[in-house]
Order: structure tokens, then C-alpha cells, then sequence
């Protein structure tokens, strides 16, 4: 009897194997992507390969308890992104792929509020300063910790605004200086020179302008 309840059990797992003509694992590791059936890589014989198509199937469904299962901060990463959904992020154990993370999905849905979820200062930093970029907005500029890095966008952005109201907001004298003397010149506004401290550069500035008509 017991014999016949091992034969019922085996005919049952070659019933429900999944039917394929391949003989290699490339041909598994493709036949599981191109049906979104990760059973297919259980039949993948090297390791390595297994878990590469298992990874890459759970990416497909957007199966995050897989890649959890799998241990794969990667794996949940590139879901997160698809999704948009910064909270998936924040599954990832590991640091420094958990904040590129966040930064990648803050690219994505066009908003800095992911960047608030950086855990590393200097990367954090940086995700503000993409997000005032990507937006064309000083507003992310204010965000960002470091003074010089802070500068660096408020000007960067002052020009690409062509709006020397931001010039204001730069700690650094010489460089808020400098920012007042490059929107003079692209605006053409003379006033604008007002602004420097130094006397000499304001002196040069206004040398410097030619008024627009």
C-alpha cells in the first residue's frame, strides 16, 4: 500500500512540473521569464542561476514577499520603482541601496518627500539636490544640510531661474555676490548689482552690464 501511495506521489509532481522541452538552465531561466512562472527556476541546476531567475520573476509579478524570502534588497528596489512607492523602500536592510532607493523613486514621482526617508547625510543631501534640479524649484535647496552644497543649488538654480531674489539666501558672501553679478549680466539689469557688498564687484558689475532694451 505504502508503495502505491509513493507512486500516486511521484506521478503527481511530474503531472504538475511544469511542461517544457528544455534540457539547460538558459532555457529554463527564459522559459520562467517569458511566462512569469517562477517554477520553471526551481529546475535550474546551478545555484547562482536559480536565484538570478527567481529574482528576476519576482521583479515581474512584483512579488516583494519573494524577494524578502530571497533576501534580495535589489529585488525589492527595482519593485519599488516600478511601483513608485517609496514605502517599499524602505523594506531594504542595507543603507546605502535603501536611500538610492528612495532617491530613484523620488526622481520618478517628481516629488523630494522620499528624500526625508535618506538615512545618510552627504546622500541625502544629494537626493535634494537632484529633486531642485529635476523640479527647477530652490525650495529642495533649503533642505540640504551642508552649507556649501546649499549654496551651490540656490545658485545653481537663482540662474536657472533667472531670478536674483534667490541670490538672497546664500550664506557665503562672495558667492551670493557672484550670483548677484551673473543675474545682472543675464538680465541686464543694473539694479541688481545694488545688491553686492564688496564694492569693487559691485563697482564691476555695473561696468559690466549692459542694459537690456
Amino acid at each position: 500500500m505504502k508503495k502505491i501511495y509513493w507512486l500516486l506521489g511521484v506521478l503527481f509532481l511530474i503531472a504538475c512540473r511544469p511542461s517544457t522541452d528544455c534540457t539547460d538552465d538558459d532555457c529554463l531561466f527564459e522559459k520562467a521569464l517569458e511566462l512569469q512562472d517562477s517554477s520553471f527556476c526551481s529546475q535550474i541546476q546551478n545555484d547562482i542561476v536559480q536565484r538570478s531567475c527567481q529574482t528576476e520573476v519576482a521583479i515581474q509579478n512584483q512579488d516583494i514577499k519573494t524577494c524578502i524570502t530571497l533576501g534580495s534588497g535589489t529585488c525589492i528596489a527595482s519593485i519599488a520603482e516600478l511601483q513608485g512607492d517609496q514605502e517599499v523602500c524602505l523594506m531594504i536592510g542595507e543603507q546605502k541601496l535603501h536611500d538610492q532607493c528612495l532617491i530613484t523613486v523620488a526622481g520618478k514621482v517628481e516629488t523630494s518627500d522620499a528624500c526625508r526617508q535618506v538615512i545618510g547625510f552627504e546622500t541625502r543631501d544629494e537626493c535634494y539636490k537632484i529633486m531642485a534640479k529635476q523640479l527647477n524649484s530652490t525650495d529642495e535647496c533649503f533642505f540640504i544640510r551642508e552649507t556649501t552644497i546649499r549654496d551651490g543649488c540656490i545658485f545653481r538654480q537663482a540662474e536657472s531661474l533667472t531670478d536674483s531674489n534667490q541670490c538672497f539666501y546664500i550664506d557665503s558672501e562672495i558667492m551670493k555676490a557672484n550670483c548677484y553679478y551673473r543675474l545682472a549680466k543675464a538680465t541686464g539689469k543694473q539694479q541688481i548689482c545694488d545688491n553686492i557688498e564688496f564694492s569693487f564687484l559691485k563697482r564691476d558689475c555695473k561696468n559690466d552690464v549692459d542694459p537690456l532694451t
